[in-house]
């Protein structure tokens, strides 16, 4: 079966919408025969043109939705039938990826080394503050002074 890349463009609004559209796509996938390999959220972003949602209003700021099927062309098409009827996604896209790249973009830890972090960003920084206050439960009594810690590593 080929593997498909759809991006869908969602206008901002519930979180549980956004889940629908997603348990949506799961079961429509997995009934016609194929199998959803990742789903992404690429982020919030200012677009070019304003898209006109089903409820009348027109959206300029999207959310990006990537889907990664791995499926047949008719499933590919129910999946994008279903993408299309919600009534979250304003556009939907779709191509064929290749397989050999997917899997060496997958495989390829290397990749993932060489990548730098900026440290002195203070997105960044509030990030690693949130990712060690989740942390509480596990670290127990020695949370304030390993929180201290962080703060002062990254602040």
């Amino acid at each position: 079966m080929p593997l498909y890349e759809m991006i869908v463009l969602c206008r901002i609004g519930e979180t549980q919408a956004v889940a629908n559209l997603i348990k949506s796509m799961v079961n429509a996938v997995s009934q016609e025969g194929g199998v959803l390999r990742k789903v992404s959220n690429l982020g919030d972003r200012l677009s070019d043109k304003s898209y006109k949602s089903k409820d009348g209003k027109y959206n300029s700021i999207v959310r990006y939705l990537s889907f990664e099927i791995d499926a047949n062309p008719e499933t590919q098409n129910v999946a994008m039938k279903v993408a299309r009827a919600n009534s979250e996604s304003l556009q939907v896209f779709t191509h064929k990826l290749n397989e050999n790249d997917y899997y060496k973009q997958v495989f390829n830890k290397d990749a993932w080394k060489e990548m730098e972090v900026n440290t002195e960003n203070k997105d960044y920084n509030d990030e690693m503050v949130k990712v060690v206050a989740k942390q509480k439960i596990d670290m127990g009594k020695n949370f304030d002074k390993y929180m201290e810690q962080m703060k002062n590593k990254f602040v």
